[in-house]
């Protein structure tokens, strides 16, 4: 017998599927059975010049889209509005996917706001043909208006391959000598 210690359960992922319009996204989350309120994140795309990513989470017994401006790593203050729908699609009928609307004002301090799409008990339920292959889609249609930025950060360049006035350490990666400055990388790590 096999104790579940034993046994290897995969976390839940996001892979994101291309699509044509850069304001869409479309993230498929595999393994959505182990989705945690730690969630799974998309890639950043930008909208508008404005960068976005989507987390996709489980709270207690609801499936959640947070959609979060990274506007701030680039500009002290900003604003916009975001305006559009979170899809949860069905696979073998889309014109069955539950859709939501949102229309939202995001700024500097209030980055993000949650959607609510299903209750946990909606998407697993097999009827509803939500998740296929332990696999479920969700896709998020942006608009982005009324924005707004000042004082926009200068994007920090570096050649780290030759010393320069900075650097204050070698990281040896793959044979390479990279010459990086630990202020620098403190700054840049999360």
């Amino acid at each position: 017998s096999i104790s579940m210690s034993d046994s290897k359960v995969e976390k839940a992922k996001a892979v994101d599927e291309k699509v044509e319009d850069p304001s869409t996204f479309r993230v498929r989350i595999e393994n959505v059975e182990q989705l945690t309120y730690e969630g799974v994140l998309s890639e950043t795309k930008r909208v508008n010049g404005f960068p976005w990513k989507l987390l996709i989470y489980r709270s207690e017994d609801e499936l959640i889209t947070r959609v979060l401006c990274r506007m701030t790593e680039e500009s002290v203050v900003w604003r916009c509005a975001a305006k559009g729908t979170v899809t949860l699609v069905n696979h073998l009928d889309e014109a069955r996917s539950r859709i939501k609307a949102f229309s939202e004002r995001v700024k500097e301090g209030n980055d993000c706001f949650d959607v609510d799409l299903c209750d946990w008990d909606d998407l697993t339920n097999e009827r509803n043909n939500f998740i296929r292959a332990d696999a479920a889609i969700v896709q998020v249609v942006l608009n982005v208006g009324g924005m707004s930025g000042e004082r926009f950060r200068k994007r920090e360049t570096f050649d780290f391959l030759s010393p320069s006035k900075i650097s204050d350490v070698i990281l040896i990666v793959e044979g390479t000598k990279l010459h990086v400055s630990r202020q620098i990388l403190a700054r840049h790590s999360s």
